[in-house]
């Protein structure tokens, strides 16, 4: 019995150091295996700042390129509201051109008319036509008489 106490002491002290020697190996593979955990979560943490970092420049120069698209809008519409101002003042011109022209053209057909009244009229009833049948006659009067005494 003392031998099997002993082989039983010495079997309890051969499985404590091994399972001392276990939780030292199973500690140390642990702690590799945290080491590991450790060193992949910095490289996850170092990665993702990057990443925030690259983000935040995105983020800068969207912001900047929005700001210069809104200026360029701004300046576009100040160019649009100029160019309708003078296409309204050139249409507006055009309109008083056209005023005009109907005005002359109406004085002119106006004009063209009272000629035509004036020319319609038969010769006889115009002050020229008159002079010429007064100068006519005088003249043949004269011949008539020059010719006549002549003879």
């Amino acid at each position: 019995m003392r031998w099997m106490l002993i082989w039983g002491m010495l079997l309890l002290v051969l499985s404590v150091s091994e399972t001392k020697a276990q939780t030292k190996e199973q500690l140390k593979q642990a702690l590799i295996g945290c080491e590991k955990d450790l060193n992949t979560s910095l490289k996850k943490i170092e990665q993702l700042q990057k990443a925030l970092k690259e983000t935040s420049e995105l983020s800068e120069r969207r912001k900047a390129l929005a700001d210069s698209l809104v200026a360029n809008l701004q300046s576009q519409i100040r160019l649009q509201t100029q160019i309708n101002r003078r296409l309204q003042a050139n249409a507006d011109t055009l309109q008083l051109m056209v005023r005009d022209y109907d005005q002359k053209l109406d004085e002119i057909a106006g004009q063209y008319r009272k000629l035509l009244a004036q020319k319609s009229r038969p010769w006889f009833f115009t002050w020229n036509g008159l002079q010429g049948l007064a100068t006519g006659v005088l003249v043949g009067g004269a011949l008539g008489l020059v010719f006549g005494l002549a003879h």
